[in-house]
């Protein structure tokens, strides 16, 4: 709850964004988390494409949500 208070705060402080959501609103969508040919993986593969057509709609390209997502350091 720490990180995500002080991850809230810095976005609202920062951006002026207020983040009301985390986007979980199945828990157990991630039971099977552990299996990359599961719900969870089909769930994941949702959102990216999601995600990419909302980007494309507000004006972003494919470059800018790489660049998003290299920001956040996964491997």
């Amino acid at each position: 709850m720490d990180a995500v208070a002080g991850t809230v705060a810095e976005v609202r402080r920062e951006h002026g964004l207020v983040m009301n959501s985390l986007g979980v609103e199945k828990p157990q969508e991630w039971f099977d988390a552990d299996n990359k040919n599961g719900y969870a993986a089909r769930i994941v593969a949702h959102l990216v494409l999601m995600a990419a057509d909302r980007a494309r709609l507000l004006g972003y390209g494919r470059k800018d949500v790489v660049r998003l997502l290299d920001a956040t350091g996964i491997e």
